[in-house]
């Protein structure tokens, strides 16, 4: 019959799997598995990723010269019209008589020209035969002249009525749509009210929005910064256009760049991501984005690998103040860093200071 282990064995024996285990956990973790990339030195360029939107260079709230009432209403929102085209007509039934009328003086006076030359002609021939004077023949010229004055001045007051008749039209300033229609058929409109909003759709713009602290930079850069930007899932160019100079409420200054519209593609008010890119002014030691790691405190620390003569490798922290990235790399101010370290870029988020690291991979 088998005699029951006592308690002081089986305790003795929970002991030893338990050191058994903490030995074996001790030696997976004196060891952690990294991949590590080699630190850099070269000119990497500024990088700034911004959300944007999709303006129109050119946008116009047309708005009509003279008062009347609305006729016929031509356009709704979300038209697009081309330049010339009408987009409202005014009420013109008066005005129209009084072309009627200026026309109809100007057939006089136009006659009166005829009768007046007729009359000049005969005169000039009775003064070949001695029976008329040089009198009649300066009254003959001063009826002719008098008449064709008044031709001028008619024609003068029918061009006048003429641009107020087309006045009475409200036609499309330039091609493009029409965003808003704040116009309906028998109202009464005053002069200078707004009826419509219309925006060009060939000549975009991208707006962007530059923090205070880069504007200097993007500015004395404006020749040689490239703009890259995704809009509504399509990739494009933009060419840099200008900055304006005069910073907003919340002291961020307004950047326009010239859009490639791909075949009409875009429209204003669509939202961009856009990516700005200028050269960078001096060399600069570079490590990989994932090389960071951003501690509780707020700081940022790189692992560096130390090479040990026994072939081993461990991780020491070095803080870094970043500067900018571009392309998955960024400029780091470390003057414990140097050209050609490795830092690690995967498993650095456990690791602990002098912990002994098994390289997997050099990137």
């Amino acid at each position: 019959m088998t005699r029951p282990a006592s308690p002081t064995l089986i305790f003795l024996q929970y002991m030893t799997i338990t050191l058994v285990a903490m030995l074996l956990a001790s030696k997976v973790v004196a060891q952690s598995l990294v991949a590590v990339a080699p630190v850099k030195q070269g000119n990497l360029p500024h990088t700034l990723i911004l959300n944007g939107n999709i303006v129109s260079a050119e946008q116009v709230e047309i708005g009509n010269e003279i008062a009347g009432q609305v006729y016929k209403v031509q356009m709704e929102a979300g038209d697009s019209v081309q330049q010339g085209q009408p987009l409202l007509q005014l009420r013109d039934t008066e005005i129209r008589w009084q072309l009627q009328e200026a026309q109809a003086e100007l057939s006089r006076d136009q006659a009166e020209v005829t009768l007046a030359k007729l009359a000049k002609q005969r005169v000039e021939k009775l003064i070949a035969t001695n029976a008329a004077t040089t009198e009649h023949h300066d009254q003959a010229l001063a009826r002719l002249e008098q008449a064709q004055a008044a031709v001028i001045a008619q024609q003068a007051q029918i061009g006048r009525i003429q641009d107020r008749l087309e006045r009475h039209s409200v036609r499309a300033p330039f091609d493009g749509m029409i965003t808003q229609r704040n116009v309906e058929k028998g109202s009464w409109m005053a002069i200078g009210e707004t009826i419509a909003t219309l925006v060009s759709q060939d000549n975009l713009r991208l707006e962007l929005s530059i923090p205070q602290h880069l504007y200097s930079a993007i500015n004395q850069n404006r020749e040689s910064i490239t703009v890259s930007l995704q809009v509504a899932g399509l990739d494009t160019t933009a060419s840099f256009e200008r900055i304006i100079p005069i910073a907003n409420k919340n002291r961020n200054f307004t950047m326009w760049a010239t859009i490639n519209n791909l075949d009409g593609a875009f429209i204003p008010g669509m939202a961009a991501e856009a990516t700005v890119r200028w050269p960078a002014s001096a060399k600069g030691l570079y490590v990989p984005e994932d090389a960071l790691v951003r501690r509780a405190n707020g700081t940022i620390i790189v692992w560096k690998v130390v090479n040990h003569d026994n072939n081993e490798h461990t991780a020491v922290a070095v803080p870094v103040i970043t500067q900018h990235s571009y392309l998955g790399d960024t400029l780091v101010d470390a003057p414990e860093l140097a050209e050609g370290d490795n830092v690690v870029i995967q498993g650095n988020e456990t690791l602990r200071p002098e912990q002994k690291l098994s390289i997997q991979s050099v990137e």
